[in-house]
């Protein structure tokens, strides 16, 4: 099979990738009815896993019972990989928000694919990494912007991500808003306004930066932006 790059926009893992290939004859099929949990904050980890149908939701639990959704994840995307190969508990709980089918995937069941190809342990890392970037993206967003600026802070780091430039990032608006944590009319109704200020352009299933610096000031206009590293991409635009 022709290896192709691993992941798509956020956690998504390509279904024409080996990875993906390699993940669904590595991982162990389980099923979960809708409402059910798939684990719980503080549980101890003993796989990471891939959706392959249905809708999960990842959230905080605090004491009281509240509880704050970070994201919701459909077929392809990873989840559980930091706490698995951190080996430290479960930092969020997971639920399935629909009839939930999962593979539950260890080191032990990926070794011996990892021995024959030693470029499955760069892919690996690679995700990890990309998936700690969009965690610091909702997280960032959530705790210190409206929803507006929370787009506008999203797109910047997809960005700076994808390079310098006028970049092209290839997204639906529902994955925007499931990066963000708002709904979909929200994410539609906001990129609306910025490209009306001719910040950005829309395009189908696209977005293209057209005046990053601005964004910037949008969301900070003492600094340029929220995040120091969105800050100095702009600045050099």
């Amino acid at each position: 099979m022709q290896r192709r790059a691993a992941f798509a926009f956020g956690q998504s893992v390509g279904r024409d990738t080996t990875l993906y290939s390699v993940f669904r004859q590595a991982g162990e099929r389980r099923c979960f009815a809708k409402g059910q949990m798939v684990h719980f904050q503080g549980d101890e980890p003993e796989a990471f896993y891939m959706i392959e149908a249905g809708q999960l939701r990842s959230f905080l639990l605090a004491e009281d019972g509240r509880q704050v959704t970070l994201e919701v994840l459909g077929p392809g995307k990873l989840f559980g990989q930091a706490s698995y190969f951190g080996r430290v508990p479960r930092l969020t709980s997971a639920l399935a928000e629909t009839k939930l089918e999962i593979l539950a995937i260890d080191y032990e069941r990926l070794r011996p694919y990892v021995a024959a190809d030693a470029g499955l342990v760069t892919e690996v890392f690679d995700l990890m990494g990309y998936s700690i970037r969009m965690l610091t993206i909702r997280i960032s967003g959530m705790v210190f912007l409206d929803a507006g600026k929370r787009v506008a802070n999203a797109l910047l780091q997809l960005g700076a991500f994808a390079g310098s430039g006028a970049p092209v990032i290839s997204c639906t608006h529902q994955e925007l808003a499931e990066l963000t944590g708002l709904n979909r009319v929200t994410v539609t109704r906001a990129l609306h306004g910025l490209e009306k200020h001719g910040w950005l352009k829309l395009s189908y299933r696209a977005v293209e930066l057209r005046d990053p610096a601005a964004l910037g000031r949008y969301i900070d206009p003492a600094t340029g932006s929220i995040l120091p590293e969105c800050h100095e991409n702009a600045t050099k635009t």
